[in-house]
C-alpha cells in the first residue's frame, strides 16, 4: 500500500512537534539536559493525544548521538530504526495482546539479561499496560524495584486507575490532557497547507469538535473528509460526512419551550429520523447546545463556546429569551432522556417524548416577581405593606444588613396571616364549634379513608384539641410521629375536604406530646406562637404560597 494515512505521515518525530502537551515535553527535555532520568515512566491520558508517540521520541532522545541532548535528530540510523520499529534495543509490547505472566516473566527477563547492542539504553515500552494480568504485574514489580543498569521502562495507559499502586509508586507519572480545539485547528491547517488542499476554518472547527480533544482522531476524520470530497472541502460536505446535525435544528427545539408547538416537535423528530440520525446522537447534541446557550446566557458573551461565527450570533440573539432556571429544567429533561436511551429499544419514542415535554413545559417565574405582582414586596418597597405592618417594619429596620431580607419576608407573612385570620375568624367560629366538629370527626375520617386509607389511619391517632379562628389543632402522642408526618404532608388535602364537605376553611396545626388547647387564646397570640414554631409545612400553607399554587395549578413535592 503506497498511501500513508495522515496520522502516520505527520506523526511527531521530535518533542517540539507534539501538540498540546508542553507540560510533559518540557519536563522530559529538562530531565535529559540535567541527567535526572528516572528508570520508569507512566504516561496516562485519553486516546490519541500522543502517549505512545512521546514514548518513542523519549527512546530516541535517550539514544540519539547526533541530535541535541534534549531533542533527537530524527534522521540518524538509530532514530530511523526506532521509528520503524526494528531497533533491537527498544522493545514495544502491546499490553492488550501480550498480557500474561509468561511474556513478562520469561521473554522480558531474557531480553533484559543482555546489555544494549547499539545504543546507550535499552527501552521497554508497554502500551495499554493496565491490560496486564495481576500475575504479570507481580512479575514486573521485582524488575521495577531493582532495574538492570541502562534500562528505562515507559508505560502508556488510558486507565491508570487499573494499574496497581505498587507499580504507580515506582514510576514518574505524566498525565496527558485533551488537546484544545484551537491547537487542533492550527495543526490541521498546517497539514492541509502541506497537502495543498483548501479548507475553510468552519470545517476545521467542526472536525476539531468531533475529535473531542484527540489529535489522532482529528487526522483520521480529516483523511475521511478529503477522500469524500475528492480534494474540494467545504463546510456542508464536512457536516454531511461526519453526520453532524445542523445546529440551527437545536435552536428550533429550544424554541418549542417558548411556542408550545407540540406538532412542530413531532415534525422535527420525523425529519431527523428520515435523514438517518441516531436519537442518542441527537439528544447528546441537544445537551451540548443547552450547555452553550447557558454559558452565553450567564456570561453575556459567546467567547467561551466553540462554534462558527454565524452560530455565535444566533446564541447571542437568544440569550435573553430564556431564564437560567428554564435552561436548567430543559437540561435536566434532556439528561434524563439520554440516560434512558441504553435501557430502551424504542429510542425514537424517547426523543419524541422529550420534545413533547419541552413544548408543554410551563414558563419559569421568579418568585420575587410573582410576589410583587400579588401585592407583596419582597424587597420592602411596597408602601401598603409598610402601612399595614408598622410594628414589624420597625423590627426590619433594626435588623442587620445580612438579616434584612428575612425580616421583611417575616413582615409580609405576619401581615398576610393577620389579614387571613381577621377575614375567616368570624366565619369559622359562627359556622361550627369544636364540639360539633368532634361529633363529625369519626365520619370525616371514615370518608377520607375511602380514598386515602393511609391518611385515614394516621388521623385515627389524632385528637382534636383546639379550634380558634383559622386554626384547627390536632395533637399526637410522642410515639405517633410517623402519623403526624403523614397528616402534615396531606394537610392541604384535609383542608380542601373540610372546605368542600363541612363548609369551613381552616388551617391545620399539628403538635406532639401532651395535648395543647388553644380555646382561650386570641388570634394574635396564635400568630406569635406560629412565628416561634414555624416549620416548612406551615410555610407551605401560607396564603401567598397557596395563591401561587392555585395560579399555576401546582402540587407539593416533599
Amino acid at each position: 500500500m503506497s498511501y500513508l494515512v495522515l496520522s502516520r505521515k505527520y506523526r511527531p518525530q521530535q518533542f517540539q512537534e507534539i501538540v498540546g502537551q508542553s507540560h510533559v515535553t518540557k519536563t522530559l527535555q529538562n530531565a535529559l539536559l540535567l541527567d535526572r532520568l528516572s528508570h520508569a515512566y507512566i504516561l496516562s491520558g485519553p486516546r490519541g493525544v500522543g502517549k505512545t508517540t512521546t514514548a518513542r521520541i523519549l527512546a530516541k532522545a535517550l539514544n540519539c548521538l547526533e541530535g541535541t541532548k534534549s531533542e533527537p535528530c530524527g534522521v540518524c540510523g538509530i532514530c530511523n530504526e526506532i521509528t520503524e520499529g526494528r531497533s533491537l534495543d527498544v522493545l514495544e509490547i502491546d499490553g492488550a495482546t501480550y498480557r500474561g505472566i509468561d511474556k513478562i516473566r520469561d521473554d522480558l527477563q531474557d531480553y533484559l539479561r543482555h546489555p544494549p547492542m547499539k545504543t546507550l539504553y535499552k527501552v521497554v515500552i508497554i502500551d495499554e499496560v493496565h491490560m496486564l494480568t495481576k500475575e504479570a504485574f507481580n512479575a514486573l514489580l521485582k524488575t521495577l524495584e531493582e532495574p538492570p543498569p541502562n534500562v528505562v521502562f515507559i508505560f502508556a495507559t488510558t486507565q491508570p486507575n487499573k494499574v496497581p499502586p505498587t507499580i504507580l509508586s515506582r514510576c514518574q507519572r505524566f498525565d496527558f490532557k485533551r488537546i484544545l480545539g484551537s491547537e487542533i485547528i492550527k495543526s490541521l491547517a498546517e497539514i492541509m497547507k502541506k497537502e495543498k488542499i483548501d479548507i475553510d476554518e468552519d470545517s476545521l472547527l467542526l472536525i476539531a469538535k468531533k475529535a473531542d480533544g484527540g489529535m489522532r482522531d482529528a487526522l483520521s476524520l480529516l483523511d475521511q473528509v478529503i477522500s469524500f470530497t475528492d480534494g474540494s472541502v467545504n463546510f456542508s460536505s464536512v457536516r454531511s460526512i461526519l453526520s453532524v446535525v445542523d445546529e440551527e435544528i437545536f435552536f428550533s427545539i429550544t424554541d418549542l419551550a417558548m411556542t408550545g408547538n407540540s406538532l412542530k416537535g413531532l415534525e422535527i423528530v420525523d425529519d431527523l429520523m428520515s435523514q438517518g440520525y441516531d436519537p442518542e446522537t441527537l439528544i447528546s447534541g441537544l445537551l451540548e447546545h443547552l450547555r452553550s446557550l447557558l454559558i452565553v446566557t450567564v456570561t453575556n458573551s459567546a467567547d467561551l463556546i466553540e462554534t462558527t461565527k454565524d452560530i455565535k450570533k444566533l446564541y447571542l440573539a437568544q440569550k435573553d429569551r430564556f431564564a437560567q432556571s428554564e435552561l436548567h429544567r430543559i437540561s435536566k429533561l434532556t439528561e434524563d432522556a439520554l440516560l434512558s436511551i441504553p435501557r430502551s429499544s424504542m429510542t425514537r419514542m424517547i426523543f419524541e417524548s422529550l420534545l413533547l415535554k419541552i413544548s408543554n413545559m410551563d414558563k419559569s417565574v421568579e418568585i420575587e416577581s410573582l410576589l410583587n405582582g400579588m401585592g407583596y414586596s419582597v424587597e420592602g418597597t411596597d408602601s401598603e405593606n409598610e402601612k399595614k405592618s408598622s410594628s414589624i417594619k420597625d423590627k426590619s429596620k433594626s435588623a442587620s444588613n445580612s438579616d434584612s431580607e428575612k425580616a421583611v419576608a417575616a413582615a409580609a407573612k405576619e401581615v398576610s396571616d393577620k389579614k387571613d385570620d381577621s377575614q375567616s375568624q368570624s366565619k369559622n367560629s359562627a359556622s361550627i364549634t369544636l364540639e360539633e366538629l368532634k361529633e363529625k370527626w369519626d365520619s370525616i375520617i371514615f370518608e377520607i379513608s375511602k380514598t386515602r386509607n393511609n391518611l385515614g389511619n394516621a388521623l385515627q391517632k389524632s385528637h382534636l384539641t383546639g379550634l380558634t379562628g383559622n386554626y384547627l389543632e390536632l395533637s399526637f402522642d410522642s410515639d405517633d410521629q410517623y402519623q403526624k408526618g403523614a397528616v402534615d404532608h396531606n394537610s392541604e388535602y384535609i383542608r380542601n375536604y373540610l372546605k368542600e364537605n363541612i363548609g369551613i376553611d381552616i388551617m391545620l396545626k399539628t403538635v406532639s406530646g401532651e395535648f395543647n388547647s388553644v380555646k382561650n387564646h386570641s388570634t394574635e397570640e396564635i400568630i406569635e406562637d406560629e412565628k416561634e414554631t414555624i416549620s416548612e409545612q406551615d410555610m407551605l400553607k401560607h396564603p401567598t404560597v397557596e395563591k401561587i399554587m392555585e395560579k399555576f395549578n401546582g402540587k407539593l413535592a416533599l
